[in-house]
C-alpha cells in the first residue's frame, strides 16, 4: 500500500474528528494527495464486541495488526485476508475496551468482508453487536431525528422451508407505510427488521445534520449529510443502550456466593419467547450446528414429549450455556463468565430466522 493510501497518525481528538469529516468528503474536495477510498460521502462505523483483551492476531483466513496513532485511546487496526487481498485500514476508537468502534470509509464490500473475517476467526474472539428488532422499533420511534426508512429481512430458515420477504423503503413518505405494516393480516412473525435510517440535526446546511443507516449488525453508515458529531452521537446512544442491555443480562448469570457461612444461589434464568413450534426437534437441531448465525453447539435431550435440555457451548467465546426448549418457549441458564452477548445474537436470529414475535421481557 503506497503511503499516501494509508491512514493518517493523530495527535489529539480534535485531529481525529477532522480525519472523519475528510473521509465523508466527496472526491473534489479531498486534500492532494488523499485517495478516494470509498462511496460519495459515506463514512461507516462498526461496533466490534470484544470480550477480553483485544491484541493483534492471526488465523486460518484474516490476520489483524495494531499501530499506534498518537492518541491513546485511537489505533490504526489492519486487517488482511492471508496472502491475497491487501491490508484494510480502520481507525479503531478502543474508548470502551469492550466495544470497539471502527471507522472507514472503504467500499462496504470490502469493509464488511474485513469485519466478517475477524469475528469468523476460529478464536471468537471477535463478535458483531447484535441490534434485534424490538431495539431498532424503539430507536426508528424514539432516537432524536427523522425516521427516513427501513430494511426487512425475513428468512424461515428454522421453519424448514422456502418462507422469505426482504424489502427495503425509504423516502418522506418512509414512516406512513412502517406504520401500517403491523396490521397486515399476517405480517407480524416476518417484520424482521434489518436496518433503519434516521436523520440528527436540522435538515440544512448540509454540515449541521447527518443522515443514518442503522444495521442490525452494529453498522452505521452516513447516507447523507456532513455532521461527524451527529454521526458519532448516534452510535455512542445506540452503543450505551446496548451495553446496558448487556450488563443487565449478565446479572441474570447462575452462580452461587457464601453469606453468614451459607451457599447461597443468584441469578435466574432468562425467558424467550415465540409463536409455536410445529417441528421442535428440527427447531432445535437447526439451532445448536455449530455454524452461523447462532454459533451455538450443544447436545439435544429429550425430557419428555415437546421438552429438550440442551447443554450448549457458545463458540464466541466457549462458555457454557444451558437450555430447556418446548414448542412456545425456551430458558436459558447462563454460567458464570457467560457472554450476555450471546443472548443478544440468539434473540436478534431467531427474530429473523424463525419469527420476529420473539420476544425477550427479561430485556425491556
Amino acid at each position: 500500500m503506497a503511503q499516501q493510501d494509508r491512514l493518517a497518525r493523530v495527535r489529539n481528538r480534535r485531529e481525529f474528528m477532522d480525519r472523519l469529516y475528510h473521509m465523508n468528503d466527496p472526491p473534489k474536495r479531498r486534500k492532494t494527495g488523499e485517495k478516494t477510498r470509498g462511496r460519495l460521502t459515506e463514512l461507516k462505523t462498526y461496533i466490534l464486541e470484544c470480550n477480553e483483551v483485544f491484541r493483534a492476531g492471526q488465523g486460518d483466513r484474516f490476520s489483524w495488526e495494531v499501530e499506534d496513532t498518537g492518541v491513546d485511546t485511537i489505533r490504526i487496526l489492519n486487517v488482511k485476508r492471508n496472502g491475497t487481498a491487501p491490508t484494510l485500514q480502520f481507525y479503531m476508537d478502543m474508548t470502551d475496551r469492550r466495544f470497539l468502534l471502527l471507522h472507514t470509509d472503504e467500499l462496504a464490500e470490502k469493509a464488511n468482508d474485513a469485519v466478517e473475517g475477524l469475528v469468523g476467526e476460529y478464536q471468537h474472539r471477535f463478535d458483531h453487536t447484535w441490534f434485534h428488532s424490538d431495539l431498532l422499533k424503539k430507536w426508528a420511534r424514539g432516537l432524536d431525528g427523522g425516521f427516513s426508512g427501513y430494511a426487512i429481512n425475513y428468512g424461515g430458515v428454522l421453519h424448514g422451508k422456502d418462507d422469505t420477504l426482504k424489502m427495503e423503503v425509504s423516502g418522506t413518505n418512509a414512516k406512513k407505510l412502517y406504520d401500517a405494516l403491523p396490521d397486515l393480516k399476517d405480517t407480524d412473525r416476518l417484520l424482521s427488521h434489518e436496518a433503519i435510517e434516521m436523520r440528527k440535526g436540522p435538515k440544512k446546511p448540509i454540515g449541521a445534520f447527518v443522515e443514518e443507516r442503522i444495521a442490525n449488525m452494529g453498522y452505521f453508515s452516513i447516507k447523507h449529510g456532513k455532521s461527524i458529531a451527529n454521526h458519532l452521537d448516534i452510535v455512542s446512544d445506540c452503543k450505551n443502550e446496548y451495553k446496558e442491555m448487556i450488563t443487565n443480562v449478565e446479572k441474570c448469570r447462575m452462580r452461587t456466593s457464601s453469606q453468614n457461612g451459607y451457599d447461597v444461589f443468584e441469578g435466574r434464568p432468562l425467558a424467550i419467547t415465540y409463536p409455536t413450534v410445529n417441528n421442535l426437534a428440527r427447531f432445535v437441531d437447526t439451532m445448536f450446528n455449530a455454524k452461523k448465525p447462532f454459533k451455538l453447539w450443544g447436545i439435544k435431550l429429550l425430557r419428555k414429549e415437546g421438552q429438550y435440555s440442551v447443554p450448549a457451548v457458545d463458540l464466541h467465546e466457549g462458555s457454557a450455556i444451558n437450555f430447556e426448549i418446548t414448542p412456545y418457549m425456551m430458558r436459558i441458564y447462563l454460567e458464570p463468565g457467560s457472554c450476555g452477548n450471546t443472548i443478544m445474537r440468539l434473540i436478534t436470529n431467531l427474530q429473523t430466522h424463525y419469527s420476529a414475535q420473539t420476544k425477550c421481557s427479561d430485556l425491556e
